[in-house]
């Protein structure tokens, strides 16, 4: 049997990690639907993500000086 994340039961241990993972995933999408670029910024939720250990780094917040560090990365 495969040992993946999707096969893990959601529980009280991992909730806070799933929510946060989902709401800066959610939000990065969502500020492309509005033409939102990628971030220089690596705390930045406007910077992209390959990993989890990577998404776990980035906020849901944004850089200070957001729209200089976002653009069309």
């Amino acid at each position: 049997m495969v040992n993946s994340l999707w096969q893990k039961e959601l529980a009280a241990s991992n909730f806070d990690l799933c929510l946060s993972r989902l709401t800066n995933i959610a939000s990065h999408e969502i500020l492309h639907l509005f033409t939102m670029a990628h971030c220089t910024f690596a705390k930045c939720t406007m910077n992209g993500s390959n990993t989890l250990s990577k998404t776990d780094i980035c906020t849901t917040g944004f850089a200070l000086n957001s729209k200089r560090n976002c653009s069309g990365i």
